[in-house]
């Protein structure tokens, strides 16, 4: 969603100098929208996304999304030769859609071949999603939820809802929207106040894990300033008070940051989600995912920002 075409650019240029020969291709795009019914499966070769299985292994293909078989018994496996293993069991398969919620039906469909404890469902908190949350919790599906966070313009304008849900959520930390300067005062400390409250009370609801977008708003691009968020954040989920964080469109300088913070004890494994969702709009992943896999993170690769949508096996 929401994520500024012209950042996006700036960082393409960048992630385009940053690849080389020797960097793994980026991961086929796992996502589509999820609609109502399974999509039959691709004929070989075309949009297949597979890993090597015994005699425990499945096949997935979930509304649209690209079909995987996925082994079991290794799925707490780090995802590189010595990179780190993911802290308990990550979901088999998760799956999101911002614009369209996904349909029972579809929970439905994922729940039988994963097994319900086995799939991660995401909703948009801005989303009418209360089907969807009434199908997860019935088929005992885990949970995730997308926040906005500091709040930004899908495209190069804000749209008249978008807007309001900001002036709103800044009104309610006290900040005066009638001020001409209100967005400066949001954008250096109202959304984080306000989106901790948010995502406490989704954990407080059930939800295991959350992201928050339009994070280059309120940090910019600094590595440093994302792991000092992060920093922030973990006193926080450490006391229970906050669901794991799903990264978002981390670029290769940022995820390299985490992921030295991560090894030397400065940020807590456990606290980030198994998956990374990357927006193909947002430059080229083929960095950060590596980078992310080396942590046991999956990086998901979704449509564009006007059709955020993203789904995929764990491996």
């Amino acid at each position: 969603m929401s994520e500024a075409k012209a950042v996006s650019e700036v960082r393409s240029n960048r992630w385009s100098s940053e690849t080389n020969a020797s960097t793994p291709s980026a991961p086929q795009a796992a996502s589509q929208r999820i609609g109502s019914e399974p999509a039959a499966a691709p004929a070989p070769g075309q949009g297949r996304d597979q890993v090597s299985v015994g005699a425990t292994s499945q096949t997935g293909n979930v509304n649209g999304a690209s079909p995987v078989q996925f082994n079991w018994a290794n799925r707490s496996a780090p995802l590189v030769p010595g990179g780190m293993g993911a802290p308990g069991t990550p979901p088999a398969y998760f799956a999101f859609s911002s614009d369209h919620p996904i349909s029972p039906r579809a929970i439905q469909s994922m729940a039988g071949k994963y097994g319900g404890k086995n799939v991660m469902i995401g909703v948009d908190a801005n989303s009418d999603y209360g089907a969807t949350l009434k199908a997860a919790r019935e088929a005992g599906t885990r949970l995730h939820v997308y926040v906005e966070g500091p709040g930004g313009p899908t495209g190069k304008k804000w749209t008249a809802d978008e807007l309001g849900r900001i002036e709103n959520a800044a009104r309610k930390q006290g900040i005066d929207t009638r001020d001409p300067k209100w967005m400066d005062k949001w954008n250096k400390t109202g959304w984080k106040a306000h989106t901790f409250e948010e995502l406490g009370k989704f954990k407080k609801q059930g939800f295991e894990s959350a992201e928050i977008d339009n994070l280059y708003r309120g940090l910019g691009d600094s590595p440093q300033k994302l792991v000092d968020f992060y920093r922030e954040y973990a006193g926080k989920f450490q006391k229970g008070e906050l669901p794991r964080a799903l990264l978002k469109n981390i670029d290769g300088p940022q995820m390299q940051a985490l992921g030295a913070a991560i090894r030397s004890g400065q940020l807590p494994r456990e606290m980030f989600s198994d998956f990374h969702i990357f927006e193909s709009s947002a430059g080229n992943p083929s960095t950060p995912s590596r980078l992310a896999a080396e942590l046991g993170i999956r990086t998901l690769v979704s449509r564009d920002t006007e059709q955020y949508a993203a789904s995929g096996a764990y491996r």
